[in-house]
């Protein structure tokens, strides 16, 4: 028996990857993201006579689903990109989830009459985003690059503060007792603040280990141990597996991997983990559409609409007021970006888990209060974020003006990244020289052959600069940000070295900030010479008001 429910679940799991492989194929097609696509297969294999024995559970989907694709994201995602966007995901991943769980639950509760409790509830499970394909239909249009990181970041850490919030109310639900108001923001505090603890010091004390193994196949499965390690040690410390396995994924994908790692382990990492998480959304999208039930979502009809008329709007009033605030502390978000973050903040796997972990029985004999309403609901805004706003994505940017990708854009970064090629190649030949293991005429040969494919690739680049204004200029705004950047480093540098005093500081930073939201905004940034002129008006202005 043992064995026929073995071959049973080998066959299951079969069905489950073939399905995922005709999907993926088709999907490239049919212009559709995969995952919006994996959904609606699922959907049509639910409304067929097939009968799939596997059902989406919160194990599942926690303990499985959600590490691999945290540490995945959190590995393959820029530090020093995170970190100039990190007052934006802050906002948007901490009180950004607190006053959208509060806004949805007051929303619910006056428009479905529901009680505060289940209302609340609703609020923290629809408070975490998880824009997977956004992200790729933003890869795949190529969408600027801080949008993106913007994004991605808040959903990284906004799972996390939305798991804590998530588990208070549930546990307030169940007992009936609220609580001391300080103990419970105290505990919040130490859930979040012990997971970014646990998450860095696991992060940092695994890239030291992998500076002592030389072997990919071994550093490869000790960051698979690291991205489940982390997780189950955080529950058992009563701290956020989530956001531990998002900081130690973070270290180890910025930290380690450029410090620790050679380069023939970087490619088998970065090639393992893109097949896990590809393997994971696969299967918990696919999942996903097997488990809607069409039925429940007509008979909560009313209440789904509302939901998903709620979650759209404080998503709206959240990023507005967000924006609002980088005003003054950062440089705010252009307003056609806020409408992409609006649109792009669709609900998935997490939200899923979540509706699916209430409990039936609140106590013996009584009944968990709406749970059939709370998991329907939360099925039906997961239904419309992945069909209506993910499909409806690249639209929006086209129309907003955000993207403008034509067949030179990809002839340009064709041409860059094999110029990048060449230009490591030659600089791998100089290692071999070095190390004098190839013969000096062998060596000569591929160093005139790169060096001429290096002259030829500049060349075609330059002809396209020449030929395309909107490729020039989208390329100086390009180098102007990361110039800017490290302009900005400088600036930081200078005033914690004691050079510069902390008005100095905050006057430059925010000229650089409005120079980079110019960026952002599309127009015209003002170059060296102008900067420099600028300056020397200034100064001619204040001499004048000197002397007057």
């Amino acid at each position: 028996m043992e064995q026929g429910l073995a071959s049973e679940g080998v066959a299951t799991l079969l069905f489950l990857l073939i399905t995922v492989l005709v999907v993926a194929v088709a999907s490239k097609y049919i212009r559709v993201p995969y995952t919006v696509a994996l959904v609606i297969a699922g959907l049509l294999i639910a409304l067929t006579e097939v009968r799939v024995q596997v059902g989406l559970t919160p194990d599942l989907i926690l303990f499985i689903f959600i590490p691999a694709l945290l540490f995945e994201s959190a590995y393959n995602l820029p530090f020093g990109e995170m970190r100039d966007n990190l007052r934006p995901i802050a906002l948007l991943a901490m009180p950004g989830v607190i006053l959208t769980a509060v806004f949805l639950a007051a929303g619910i509760h006056f428009t479905t009459n529901v009680g505060w409790g289940t209302a609340f509830l609703f609020g923290t499970i629809m408070s975490a985003t998880d824009p997977v394909s956004v992200l790729a239909i933003f890869k795949q249009l190529g969408a600027p690059k801080r949008l993106s990181t913007v994004l991605e970041g808040e959903s990284l850490f906004n799972d996390g503060t939305s798991l804590v919030l998530f588990r208070i109310v549930l546990a307030i639900v169940i007992t009936g007792e609220f609580g001391d108001p300080v103990q419970t923001v105290q505990n919040f505090v130490v859930v979040v603040v012990g997971a970014l603890a646990l998450g860095a010091a696991v992060g940092y004390g695994i890239s030291l280990l992998l500076s002592r193994v030389n072997d990919y196949l071994i550093e490869t499965t000790m960051t698979l141990v690291v991205a489940y390690g982390t997780y189950l040690l955080a529950e058992q410390l009563h701290v956020s597996g989530v956001i531990a396995v998002v900081v130690a994924g973070l270290v180890v994908g910025n930290f380690g991997r450029n410090v620790s790692m050679s380069p023939t382990t970087r490619l088998s990492v970065s090639s393992s983990w893109e097949f896990f998480g590809f393997l994971a959304n696969s299967l918990i999208f696919l999942l996903i559409g097997l488990e809607l039930n069409i039925e429940k979502l007509a008979q909560y009809i009313v209440p789904t609409v509302l939901a998903i008329a709620s979650v759209l709007i404080v998503r709206a009033v959240v990023v507005a007021g967000a924006s609002w605030l980088l005003r003054y502390i950062h440089r705010p978000l252009p307003y056609r970006w806020q409408g992409v973050l609006v649109w792009g903040g669709l609900r998935g796997s997490l939200a899923l888990a979540m509706a699916l972990s209430l409990p039936l029985y609140i106590s013996p004999g009584q009944l968990f209060p709406n749970r059939d309403l709370l998991q329907v609901t939360t099925f039906g805004v997961i239904l419309f974020s992945l069909l209506v706003q993910g499909l409806t994505m690249g639209r929006l940017l086209e129309r907003l003006g955000i993207i403008h990708k034509s067949g030179t854009h990809e002839e340009f970064e064709m041409l860059g990244v094999r110029r990048a090629m060449a230009r490591a190649a030659l600089a791998e030949l100089d290692r071999i020289a070095a190390a004098d293991t190839l013969g000096p005429q062998a060596l000569a040969e591929l160093r005139q052959a790169y060096t001429g494919q290096i002259g030829r690739l500049e060349e075609a680049l330059s002809d396209l600069h020449l030929r395309e204004e909107d490729l020039r200029l989208e390329n100086l705004r390009s180098a102007r940000r990361r110039i800017i950047q490290v302009e900005k480093s400088v600036v930081q540098g200078r005033y914690r070295e004691g050079a510069v005093s902390e008005e100095t500081m905050r006057h430059l930073l925010a000229e650089l900030d409005s120079q980079l939201h110019a960026i952002d905004q599309g127009e015209e940034v003002p170059l060296i010479e102008d900067l420099g002129s600028e300056a020397s008006r200034s100064s001619q202005n204040a001499e004048l008001e000197q002397v007057m």
